[in-house]
């Protein structure tokens, strides 16, 4: 067996793919091979030369036949806003089968919606990632920004008390937008701030009311 000959490789491929891991540098090297046995079976990516396991097109290519192989890409690949991009059109539920690390990072998440706001859903993303970055502030404060009228009982106690947070929602004139768990017709934000205040013991936070007002009355 000539595992430098394309054409006898590509045979021993078809009856077992494993055997990419016998073939030549050059031939590990060849998109058009390595992805005839990927199409056979998606754990010989990792016979594919380093190269190949790095290019954008190739692991697009790759992700294209087998989605569930972005969780073994090199990091390089799935930090990349151009293969991000693109990834996504192709599979808009990718994130399913992203490794755990970026699943559980926040700021990832939020790079990963914004580089495809219009093209996926923000639920189809933010369901498969870990409890800890679904009430994380950036993804809460991202869900309200994109329009997601949401009940001040969706949002986390711990953020309903902090104060960052709520100078966040109310500099970026997102406060109408939380509605009264107990009236949703109110969308006024004057009860998230009531909230706030009641969870610091009533403390009066004059910096916050002012704020609020000075939006209120440019609304």
């Amino acid at each position: 067996m000539n595992w430098s000959d394309k054409s006898e490789v590509m045979k021993e491929l078809e009856a077992n793919p494993l055997n990419l891991q016998h073939a030549s540098a050059e031939l590990q090297d060849d998109p058009e091979v390595a992805l005839h046995a990927i199409r056979k079976d998606a754990s010989v990516f990792q016979f594919a030369s380093e190269r190949l396991k790095n290019d954008n097109n190739f692991c697009l290519d790759a992700i294209r036949i087998h989605p569930k192989l972005v969780g073994i890409l090199p990091k390089s690949i799935l930090l990349n806003t151009e293969f991000i991009s693109k990834a996504f059109k192709i599979w808009p539920e990718l994130m399913k089968h992203m490794p755990l690390e970026l699943r559980d990072d926040a700021s990832y998440v939020v790079s990963v919606l914004t580089i495809n706001t219009g093209v996926v859903d923000f639920g189809s993303i933010i369901y498969y990632c870990t409890d800890k970055v679904k009430i994380s502030e950036e993804i809460c404060y991202e869900q309200i920004k994109r329009g997601h009228t949401v009940s001040l009982s969706d949002i986390p106690k711990e953020l309903q008390s902090k104060r960052s947070f709520l100078l966040r929602i109310i500099n970026g004139q997102l406060a109408g937008t939380i509605y009264n768990p107990k009236d949703k017709s109110d969308k006024s934000g004057i009860f998230f701030i009531k909230q706030y205040i009641k969870n610091h013991g009533g403390k009066f936070d004059k910096e916050l009311m002012l704020k609020f007002w000075l939006l209120m009355a440019c609304c």
